[in-house]
């Protein structure tokens, strides 16, 4: 894992106004191709001297320029291969959980997990596929209770249609 959270260090103005520039200036390369040449120059060398170019995919450029967005707001970013494997109180960490919950959705093989003599591991992928899969479950429930009231409102209203339908006729009759 590369922890690009700078603890002993915090970035001042002028660095997170480099970042935000830099970030732009990706950001509208992105506009017009798919892949960038991205030539790495180092400040105390003489101008462009032996400068290698990387020659990168677009992806990656939207992926630097999101990092750099993060960063620049000040926010610890952390990037880890998907199969990296974490211990339980990262992963409860992750998933915004106790351990002890954590626990229990292993023992219910909600999460996949193996143990590495007494401990559990979980990867990295399994725990981001959880959280992707509750936060979906969470937003159907939410639309299909959205969709409940606005069935029940316009039934609601069918009837209060019927009831002054009824009166009208009454009173006209």
């Amino acid at each position: 894992m590369i922890n690009l959270n700078l603890p002993d260090a915090t970035l001042d103005p002028s660095e997170i106004e480099l970042i935000r520039a830099a970030r732009s200036s990706l950001v509208k390369v992105l506009d017009y191709t798919n892949t960038v040449n991205v030539t790495v120059v180092r400040q105390d060398a003489a101008q462009y001297e032996a400068t290698p170019v990387l020659r990168l995919p677009s992806k990656v450029i939207r992926l630097i320029a999101e990092l750099l967005d993060v960063l620049s707001q000040g926010q610890p970013v952390a990037i880890m291969k998907l199969s990296q494997e974490m211990t339980t109180q990262e992963a409860a960490e992750i998933l915004n959980v106790s351990r002890p919950f954590l626990i229990k959705l292993l023992a219910g093989k909600k999460i996949p997990f193996h143990k590495l003599g007494k401990h559990r591991r979980i990867r990295i992928d399994d725990i981001l596929k959880y959280k992707a899969d509750r936060r979906a479950e969470s937003l159907r429930e939410v639309l299909e209770e959205r969709i409940s009231v606005a069935n029940s409102d316009d039934a609601v209203w069918h009837d209060a249609e019927s009831v002054f339908g009824e009166l009208d006729a009454n009173n006209a009759g």
